[in-house]
């Protein structure tokens, strides 16, 4: 699986997997350095590389699953649907427009 996540800050769309290279600085944007999840990066690199590795053996078990010859078919919306509900999730949480809260503003006191 090819997940692709945008940075909020700068709009750029890139693999997760870039993300979470040990070689730039994991948890953070690749292009403008913007923190991806706040408080969270450690958290963040860790569910992301679990969310890869069972993403591609979920693909790879359903494709597996699709090749048997056989009286069924599988119902896309029953895959599809769980998957949407999750990514929606983090829509929920964002109730207003994405500003980058760090570093702080000079005259913006850090809460």
């Amino acid at each position: 699986m090819d997940i692709k996540i945008t940075c909020r800050n700068c709009e750029r769309t890139f693999p997760l997997v870039m993300a979470i290279d040990p070689e730039n600085r994991p948890g953070h944007c690749p292009f403008c350095g913007e923190v991806l999840a706040f408080q969270y990066v450690g958290t963040f690199v860790e569910t992301a590389e679990r969310v890869l590795s069972y993403g591609a053996e979920f693909a790879r078990q359903l494709t597996l699953l699709g090749e048997l010859a056989g009286g069924f078919s599988i119902d896309k919306a029953s895959v599809d649907g769980p998957v949407e509900d999750a990514l929606a999730a983090q829509d929920k949480l964002i109730t207003e427009p994405f500003q980058s809260r760090w570093p702080p503003r000079p005259a913006e006191p850090v809460s």
